[in-house]
């Protein structure tokens, strides 16, 4: 990380109003006062890091309205279990700006309202609280480990220098509550006389959770009485009480938790709330009548008769049954009776691709050299309109010559996006999370039945699944419910989805996973694409799974201008000789200098359109081979032997940037001097 990298970050921050400050490589702040002196002044922050070149970025968030989850797993910490437990307790946290942190944990960033204030606070196990009086390391800082390692912030899906907007969620009200800091200046807190601490069971409290629906928390007096009631039961009653009050127009966080403070349940108990909702007609959920609870024993538990009869599978008789060959829609990728997931960040062209998969299918003609089998077609639409895939449809039907009236018999498609097209939602049951099918699902089963839908094509996952992507066991009942919807008749399901900025950057290095969220979209699928751009006008299809078969080798496709379609590279066209790592850096070099001469800029960064990879993706002598990363690691390699150094300049906008300039020792190099065979640092 340089000066110019981390000055820039910097200044994006302090544009959105958010305050910052220099920190060390670990994490401790590099100022006096630490956040106390975060400043959104462009002066200060620019003579901080002319003094401090390679700090990295805090940000103080409670000035900007933020407030940061520390989600932590390092030392053992279960933060993602504990928000588990917390959002199965409370319900789920609204989907928001996300940023991995060197050690692999991450923070959540949600909204505040206006006077909102919170201290540091540990939320759960692993959860720390960051807002009004603590601060949080941001990208671009470079952290260094407990193991000596170094790690990097990075957020996900947001350049934070492009000046996008991050998609920031308010934060929900129980989570205002639980953390909100209540004023007690100018009064008493009763304390005398304090009735003894009460307990309640998970059961209990789910109990009461669903009493209180049947209350009135408008009502000034019930509102006052339903509190001293629930006191006895501590932090429990607290956020009971405090969630069943936000469902009043009137309610106030603040005045609401200072309230809490003045109630003393000497008198009264939880029990009290029951027999105040079975009045209004409130019926247990779990025992089907409104009744107290018995406080000195558990109530007896029926044994209901086993609802599930499990399918054994016969396995006498195997040496005589030959095996069943694995069917395939599209050969090697897409398997008959299962779920294949297709993933790819925003942009790369997966729905254009789907959609000439589904022609494909539906003439019965190879797709990506692979032979395709002939089935009817259905492409559900749920994020671009029937317009836009029509567009697309028609660009497929004359590049490849196609009979639309042909087509029409077997391709068929339904624009969803003016629909709720979710088909698995997440729901709550007595406090519990669980999913469930959809009234969308059910319509898309009888369409699929009645016109013999072999493959279904959803687009997109973000659109047809409501549910928390992390939670494995909503993942599991999703791909299940999709495979069921064509499992009986051979039939195949391809889910397209987004990943994030991480997932995609990560899915560029062998071996790396190409799925954002809970493993189990990885689990649950018998087979996985990742689509990637690798350079300008080149992308990639990567197969990642394949449970059935060999996993396919990936994929080169030229993305052409104008109309025409993605195709793929043929090796005769495209390959190249695999070269020597010296003579990969020479060529990284030659073209460098040549840029450099022409008052063109080679940024040292991996992404944007002034990197390496992207700018040299047309040049003739560029080893497109190489993955953007491999690109990266030969210019670090070129600027460790001393043939190039990074340089700051200003660009047009004024700002700091860095680029790459050949030195004399370089340009020998390209002149072909023989620099790497008289070299002591030679290259293995």
């Amino acid at each position: 990380m340089t000066q110019a990298y981390a000055l820039e970050h910097a200044l994006a921050y302090a544009r959105r109003g958010w305050p910052v400050f220099p920190i060390k490589e670990n994490k401790a702040p590099a100022t006096l006062r630490g956040f106390k002196d975060a400043s959104t002044d462009p002066e200060t922050i620019r003579r901080w890091y002319e003094a401090m070149p390679d700090a990295g970025v805090g940000i103080f968030p409670g000035p900007a309205r933020l407030l940061a989850l520390d989600v932590d797993t390092k030392h053992g910490a279960q933060g993602p279990v504990s928000l588990e437990q917390l959002e199965a307790a409370n319900g789920r946290l609204p989907r928001t700006l996300r940023q991995v942190t060197p050690s692999g944990a991450y923070h959540l960033f949600y909204s505040v309202p206006d006077g909102f204030s919170a201290g540091n606070a540990t939320l759960a196990p692993g959860i720390d609280v960051r807002c009004s009086a603590g601060y949080v390391g941001a990208e671009p800082s470079r952290i260094r480990l407990d193991d000596g390692s170094y790690g990097t912030y990075l957020f996900d899906d947001w350049d934070v220098t492009s000046g996008e907007e991050p998609e920031i969620a308010m934060a929900p009200s129980w989570l205002l509550l639980r953390l909100a800091t209540p004023s007690t200046e100018g009064r008493a807190v009763k304390t005398a006389g304090m009735r003894p601490r009460e307990q309640a069971s998970a059961l209990q409290v789910a109990e009461l959770r669903s009493a209180l629906n049947m209350l009135d928390a408008s009502d000034y007096s019930a509102w006052v009485v339903t509190g001293n009631r629930l006191k006895g039961l501590g932090q429990v009653g607290r956020e009971l009480w405090l969630t069943w009050s936000a469902q009043s127009d009137k309610f106030d966080p603040a005045q609401a938790a200072a309230k809490w403070e003045t109630f003393n349940p000497l008198h009264t108990g939880y029990a009290a709330v029951f027999s105040a909702a079975q009045a209004v007609g409130w019926v247990n959920p779990a025992s089907k009548v409104a009744q107290p609870v018995q406080a000195a024993q558990e109530p007896p538990i029926d044994v209901a008769e086993p609802s599930i009869r499990f399918s054994e599978v016969d396995v006498s008789g195997l040496e005589h049954s030959e095996p069943i060959p694995q069917a395939w829609w599209w050969d090697g990728y897409i398997p008959a009776g299962h779920v294949t997931l297709w993933g790819g960040h925003g942009g790369v062209g997966k729905s254009l691709l789907a959609l000439m998969l589904a022609v494909s299918v539906a003439m019965g003609t190879k797709f990506l050299g692979k032979q395709t089998t002939p089935g009817s077609v259905l492409y559900f639409s749920a994020e671009d309109p029937g317009s836009l895939v029509r567009s697309r449809l028609a660009r497929i039907c004359r590049a490849w010559q196609i009979d639309a009236t042909a087509l029409s018999e077997r391709l068929r498609i339904i624009d969803a996006t003016d629909i709720d097209a979710a088909l698995y939602s997440e729901r709550r049951v007595a406090g519990v999370r669980a999913g469930a099918t959809t009234p969308t699902y059910e319509a898309l089963r009888e369409y699929v039945n009645a016109n013999a839908i072999d493959v279904l094509i959803l687009d997109n996952a973000s659109d047809v699944f409501d549910g928390d992507e992390i939670v494995r066991s909503l993942v599991r009942g999703f791909i299940r419910s999709l495979a069921s919807l064509v499992r009986s008749n051979g039939g195949g399901v391809v889910l397209l989805s987004h990943v994030d900025k991480i997932t995609s950057r990560a899915g560029k290095v062998a071996g790396s996973e190409g799925y954002s969220g809970s493993t189990a979209w990885n689990n649950s699928v018998r087979s996985r694409l990742l689509q990637l751009e690798v350079a300008i006008g080149m992308l990639e299809l990567q197969h990642q799974k394949c449970n059935l078969g060999p996993k396919q080798k990936p994929v080169q496709l030229a993305w052409p201008e104008g109309q025409a379609l993605p195709a793929m590279v043929e090796a005769d066209v495209t390959a190249q000789p695999q070269r020597s790592e010296p003579d990969e850096v020479r060529a990284l070099v030659s073209l460098v200098r040549d840029y450099y001469r022409r008052g063109e800029w080679v940024s040292p960064s991996m992404q944007g359109s002034t990197s390496a990879a992207r700018l040299f993706a047309n040049e003739a002598a560029y080893p497109r081979y190489l993955r953007a990363s491999e690109v990266a690691q030969r210019l670090r390699t070129a600027e460790r032997l001393g043939y190039l150094r990074r340089e700051n300049y200003k660009g047009a906008d004024r700002h700091v940037r860095e680029r790459w300039a050949v030195l004399e020792r370089g340009a020998s190099l390209v002149d072909g001097a023989g620099v790497f065979a008289d070299s002591e640092d030679s290259l293995p």
